[in-house]
């Protein structure tokens, strides 16, 4: 596509790592765009992630897509 944007995604991981495919969600904060294509392109990837293991049963933050047309 020819679209360009930042999208901002929040997620929480749980224990072993693995990313709460339920906590994956579009935030305002720190996007400029709300196009819908690149919104779901950036939710299906981060719900793809996968992180080290903690102690911790739930941690939460974002992660932050920059699109480019190239």
């Amino acid at each position: 596509s020819q679209k360009s944007g930042v999208v901002v995604v929040s997620l929480c991981v749980d224990a072993s790592g693995g990313v709460i495919p339920s906590s994956v969600k579009f935030t305002q904060r720190g996007s400029t765009t709300t196009d819908s294509q690149l919104v779901n392109a950036a939710i299906r990837n981060a719900k793809q992630w996968g992180f080290t293991g903690g102690q911790v049963a739930r941690q939460c933050g974002t992660i932050t897509y920059n699109f480019k047309v190239q």
